[in-house]
């Protein structure tokens, strides 16, 4: 590739966003996690005043976005990748077929203004091979699994267990004795109704295990109240309510882009338990993957034991630690 690629540092994502949106969509690698819709609320709720976007032009063209924002603590000021807490990938955004070459400059800027920690990285992602010059101190690590499993168009269950296909086909069995079972998948005008439903189903789970739970925080609601319209439009969003006789006894929140379905959570009434609401959401959830092109449908982090026995197989994510002083002991904040 030809041409210097220059670096520039932005402060307000909205200057940026349509020529965000037009590099998320180029880049065959980058998952929802990185698209505007879900950072720019994301930014809003929890990173405004700490924003560095760090860009890279070609031409004048946009090559490559990292957004990042800065954290205080006792291990001194570090920048972090946006979506920290609350996106299973973290990375910048890059054109397909970009030089890592092109990206050490980008690092080793970001790097003089604080501890740059990059966490949740696929192992194929140009951030980990970017060389660094001298003076840079570099700590490459590991961050984390993500189990997926592969699927077929032709039977979205060829790569599960034989036992798993079994109980998901009793569970269905179960669930239709006991009433009328529908899934209905959200709608923009169902949407603000069916995001309060999918909180109190969330909330109900975790509540029976006597812990909060992700979503008991306000200011998480906030920001995917804020996420889930522009998620919708952009065609990313998948929100499924499983319902008995009209009632919502469960409920699954997933993301879809470029042949990869991303599980992102989900929640069930306790009360409903015995009929598996949970196994038979993901099982619809599957199917509908692989109907839309899905070649896979990715768990996302966490080593839960339901995960392996869908048939899941763990992607591993890595880290990266860089900056100018000695690194301190990796314990970034997850």
């Amino acid at each position: 590739m030809s041409g210097t690629a220059r670096i520039d540092l932005i402060a307000d994502p909205a200057m940026i966003e349509d020529e965000w949106r037009e590099l998320w969509d180029r880049s065959e690698r980058a998952s929802p996690f990185q698209a505007p819709d879900w950072l720019v609320p994301w930014i809003t709720h929890f990173a405004a005043d700490t924003l560095r976007i760090f860009t890279l032009r070609r031409r004048g063209r946009l090559i490559g976005l990292l957004p990042l924002f800065e954290h205080s603590g006792k291990t001194g000021r570090r920048l972090l990748p946006c979506g920290a807490g609350l996106s299973d990938y973290l990375d910048g955004v890059w054109d397909d077929g970009t030089d890592p070459q092109e990206l050490a400059p980008l690092l080793a800027r970001a790097a003089r203004t604080g501890t740059l920690d990059l966490f949740n990285l696929c192992a194929d992602a140009p951030l980990l091979s970017a060389p660094l010059p001298d003076g840079i101190r570099d700590l490459p690590g590991e961050s984390g699994m993500c189990p997926v499993l592969p699927l077929d168009s032709r039977d979205p269950f060829a790569a599960c267990p034989d036992p798993m296909i079994r109980n998901l086909a009793y569970g269905r069995r179960r669930a239709a004795k006991s009433g009328k079972i529908r899934v209905d998948q959200v709608a923009g005008e169902t949407l603000p109704a069916t995001i309060g439903i999918f909180f109190h189903l969330h909330d109900a789970r975790w509540r029976q295990r006597g812990q909060p739970g992700v979503l008991s925080d306000e200011a998480v609601r906030r920001f995917h109240r804020d996420a889930a319209p522009r998620l919708l439009r952009a065609g990313l969003l998948r929100l499924y309510v499983l319902k008995l006789d009209d009632r919502p006894i469960a409920a699954l929140y997933g993301l879809l882009a470029k042949r990869r379905f991303h599980y992102y959570l989900g929640g069930f009434d306790p009360a409903f338990a015995p009929l598996g609401p949970g196994t038979i959401l993901i099982g619809h959830a599957i199917e509908m993957a692989a109907q839309e092109g899905a070649a896979e449908f990715d768990f996302l982090s966490g080593r839960e034991a339901y995960k392996y026995r869908w048939g899941a197989v763990d992607r591993r994510l890595r880290s990266r630690m860089i900056g100018l002083a000695p690194a301190p002991a990796l314990a970034a904040v997850r």
